[in-house]
């Protein structure tokens, strides 16, 4: 009798073990987004200028930050096209360096390279 439950038993751990969920787990994510400043190009601005970046990522970019001369600007960007006014006026006479971060959902971020403006008095 005693053989026979473990039998049943064994057979119905089988039978278990190969059950599946019916949710696949979420993919890891191992990569870094990346990210770039596609425009403007390097150079003169004058006016409102719109800083436009490329960011991507294997699983998906959750948010795109802009920083000038270092300092992180309140409004990220969530959904693409990436894209912030920057009205030069506002900043005066001078050379910009802009830089975009891209974040995604497992906390990793990366800086573009930074790309310099010039503001003419």
């Amino acid at each position: 009798m005693r053989h026979g439950r473990m039998m049943v038993g064994a057979g119905i751990l089988g039978v278990l073990a190969g059950c599946s969920d019916s949710t696949d787990p979420a993919p890891v994510d191992r990569t870094p987004p990346q990210v770039s400043i596609t425009s403007p190009l390097a150079g003169a601005v004058t006016g409102t200028v719109t800083l436009t970046a490329n960011a991507t990522d294997d699983i998906g970019v959750t948010v795109v930050e802009w920083k000038i001369n270092t300092a992180l600007l309140p409004a990220p960007d969530s959904a693409a096209p990436f894209q912030h006014q920057w009205d030069t006026s506002a900043n005066g006479p001078g050379i910009y360096e802009w830089v975009a971060v891209a974040k995604d959902a497992a906390g990793k971020s990366t800086e573009s390279a930074p790309v310099t403006y010039t503001v003419a008095p």
